[in-house]
Order: C-alpha cells, then sequence, then structure tokens
C-alpha cells in the first residue's frame, strides 16, 4: 500500500493534476491583465517536472477572432506567466459557444 501511494503521488504530478486555489487566481489575473476581460480561462493541468513546471488551460475567445490574432494573444498571456510566475505554459484557445463534446464509441 505504501509503494502504491508513492508511485501515486508522483504519478500524478507527471501527467497533471489541478493547480491550487491561489494559483488559479494568479492566472485569471494574468489573463485578464494581458488579454482583458471575458477570456474565461478553465480546465487547469499542472505538470511538475522537478526542475521546472508546465501549465496547461483553455480560453475562450470570440469565434469570430482569427487564428492569427488568438495565437498572439495566448503567445503573450504565456510570456507573461512565464515572466511573473516562472512556469512554462501552453494554451488552448477555444471558440466561445462551443462545447466540447465527447467522441463516440466505436462498436
Amino acid at each position: 500500500y505504501a509503494v502504491y501511494e508513492i508511485l501515486k503521488e508522483a504519478i500524478e504530478k507527471l501527467l497533471g493534476e489541478k493547480p491550487t486555489e491561489h494559483l488559479i487566481g494568479q492566472l485569471h489575473k494574468i489573463v485578464e491583465q494581458t488579454g482583458g476581460p471575458g477570456l474565461k480561462p478553465h480546465h487547469f493541468h499542472i505538470h511538475n517536472y522537478v526542475k521546472h513546471k508546465e501549465l496547461t488551460f483553455h480560453i475562450k475567445i470570440n469565434g469570430d477572432t482569427p487564428i492569427k490574432q488568438g495565437h498572439e494573444l495566448a503567445t503573450r498571456i504565456e510570456n507573461e506567466i512565464r515572466q511573473q510566475l516562472n512556469i512554462e505554459t501552453t494554451i488552448h484557445i477555444e471558440p466561445e459557444g462551443v462545447a466540447h463534446t465527447k467522441p463516440k464509441k466505436i462498436s
């Protein structure tokens, strides 16, 4: 049981776990300051690789935003998170009004 607990904790840190509420609050503030209000960051996962941390999350933007503009926005936010929190970040851009759907099982 002890080995299971040790392995479980180590694997969760590598595969991604929910960040603390404090970190999520910091991220919301950085996203709003850098990209403006209404971006709706969500689906946070932090990966702890001992020497560095990597973060992934999603933001919803206006569906009519050109791809290049959405990419530039994500890059600005990623750079600001790196500068302020020393965390490498990847942001997934989603158009507002589009929900995630689960893939259908193949029979």
